[in-house]
């Protein structure tokens, strides 16, 4: 072998050891982000059954299983972002914590699809920890504290005409309960886009429920999801009507609450589509508008009621409008689509005892009713013109407070 040869050969075989530090470095970097397990670990194929007490820390985790942790067992996650979704999936995998058992997260991020926690469990989230469920998050157990931590449970959006789905989030800590600092963003899905003379779908619903006993320096965003307006039709066809309003609800069954803001918004009904064009028969009919959707908030309490520096705004959806009447030259103008009514706004503040009410905002807003279609015009040859349509009305809003013993404002505003 020549010197040129030779030195080829070195250098294919300094690039080859330069390979494999390179791949040993990076094996070595991915392996450093694998948390450490002290107790059970997870199975190759789950589900995974947590039956002894263990801590998982400093890591990446991702799992494609159920998980149980079992009664009896206190599992700590510190310091680690756990995954466990099927990818392009929905509603597969559930972490349940079983009854009788403890969770604890601590600066960590969960992406989930489902959490469910049982009657007698025990639940603590802290120290800038973020829980992101597939809008089903079930904490309803004996011992409900979050500290310092963001819940963000949306709920998935519906394929072409099909609706969204609701998001459902339980916050109960029948025993004990309290959140700080916390935040809970809970959205239904947004429907489906809609095809061409379809009716819109519906977003989902937002359903907030807790038993939480005190709330300081919290923030609760609900929002319902979008729902679509009717799909145009086609050659002499009506329009679709639109999707109904997705409606909001909040339940909060409290003793104790000191800055807590409550955002709660339906989505708009969906509008009718026009009805599409004939050149050689009779126009569309246009589509209906739907109602808005509605919003409830019940504020509870088994005791005395403290309620300091918090702001509750609601906000029913718009009412959609009708679509217009399709044009038509031999033959009838297309009537026109009715405009539906916004939704209600609704807030029930009540106790058993004392209600004790200072610098508070409560504001109730309606949506607007929707628009009536115009009537399809005709144009030349035989026929008539449509018929329009009378619009949807306006929403009505109620503030309600009631405390069987008595109830003392002060620099409380309401405006509904």
């Amino acid at each position: 072998m020549g010197k040129k040869g030779l030195r080829v050969l070195l250098l294919a075989l300094a690039a080859f050891i330069l390979l494999a530090v390179v791949i040993s470095l990076a094996s070595g970097a991915e392996a450093a982000d694998e948390p450490e397990f002290i107790g059970s670990e997870p199975p190759f194929i789950g589900p995974w059954y947590i039956d002894e007490s263990t801590t998982i820390q400093n890591g990446e985790l991702n799992l494609t299983m159920d998980v149980y942790v079992l009664r009896g067992v206190e599992l700590l996650i510190n310091n680690v972002t756990l995954n466990n979704r099927e990818p392009g999936l929905v509603h597969v995998y559930t972490f349940n914590v079983m009854a009788g058992a403890t969770c604890i997260v601590s600066d960590s991020v969960m992406n989930m699809d489902i959490f469910s926690a049982e009657s007698q469990a025990s639940l603590n989230f802290e120290k800038g920890s973020t829980i992101k469920t597939t809008g089903r998050f079930h904490g309803s157990c004996n011992s409900f504290f979050a500290e310092d931590t963001t819940f963000i449970n949306k709920a998935p959006n519906g394929d072409t005409d099909e609706p969204g789905d609701d998001a459902v989030f339980i916050a109960d800590g029948k025993v004990n309960s309290e959140f700080i600092r916390t935040v809970i963003i809970n959205t239904g899905g947004d429907a489906g886009l809609t095809s061409p003379g379809v009716d819109g779908k519906s977003g989902g619903r937002a359903v907030l429920i807790s038993n939480i006993t005190t709330w300081i320096d919290c923030v609760i965003e609900n929002e319902a999801g979008i729902s679509r307006n009717g799909g145009l039709g086609l050659t002499g066809a009506s329009g679709g009507s639109g999707g109904v309003g997705a409606d909001v609800s909040i339940n909060l069954y409290s003793s104790y609450l000191e800055n807590l803001t409550v955002y709660a918004n339906a989505s708009d009904g969906g509008q009718g589509a026009r009805g599409s064009r004939n050149n050689a028969g009779n126009g569309g009919n246009g589509g209906d508008g739907s109602d808005g959707g509605s919003v409830v908030v019940n504020l509870d309490s088994p005791s005395v009621l403290e309620v300091y520096d918090c702001t509750i705004k609601t906000k029913s959806g718009n009412g959609g409008s009708g679509g217009n009447g399709g044009e038509s030259i031999d033959g009838d103008g297309g009537t026109a689509g009715y405009g539906a009514n916004a939704g209600t706004c609704n807030i029930h503040i009540s106790c058993i005892d004392d209600i004790i009410i200072e610098d508070t905002e409560i504001l109730a807003i309606g949506g607007e009713g929707g628009y009536g279609g115009d009537y399809g015009r005709h144009e030349a040859g035989t026929g008539s013109f449509g018929v329009p349509r009378p619009g949807g009305n306006g929403g009505e809003n109620t503030v309600e407070m009631r405390g069987q013993v008595s109830i003392y404002p002060d620099g409380l505003k309401v405006e509904a």
